[in-house]
């Protein structure tokens, strides 16, 4: 009889991870999507901090304003995606510690 409980117990945790990833999957995509963007993101900012650091960038006026505008619209969306990766963080955590504590029932 424990060998046959053993192999019901299998299965249902082999059904619950499998519920967890696929319910996870779309969420832990969207966050390394944002890690991307984040990390392009990053290189551009360095990119325009380097032109407005370099005293030669300010001899084109024209240049310069367009230097800040895209710096802003840079940090603008920088806080964006991280404000949304800090939420889809906690989801990915939320769904976690449900399957956790489903896992943890079973345990029982």
């Amino acid at each position: 009889m424990q060998k046959k409980q053993r192999h019901q117990r299998k299965l249902i945790e082999a059904e619950l991870r499998n519920k967890y990833y696929r319910r996870s999957a779309g969420v832990r995509q969207r966050l390394a999507e944002i890690e991307a963007e984040i990390s392009h993101l990053e290189t551009q900012l360095k990119e325009a901090e380097c032109q407005l650091a370099d005293r030669e960038h300010y001899e084109n006026s024209i240049q310069v304003i367009k230097t800040i505008e895209e710096h802003r619209k840079l940090k603008e969306n920088m806080s964006l995606l991280t404000e949304e990766w800090e939420r889809l963080s906690e989801e990915a955590e939320r769904i976690k510690s449900e399957f956790d504590q489903g896992g943890n029932i079973m345990g029982s």
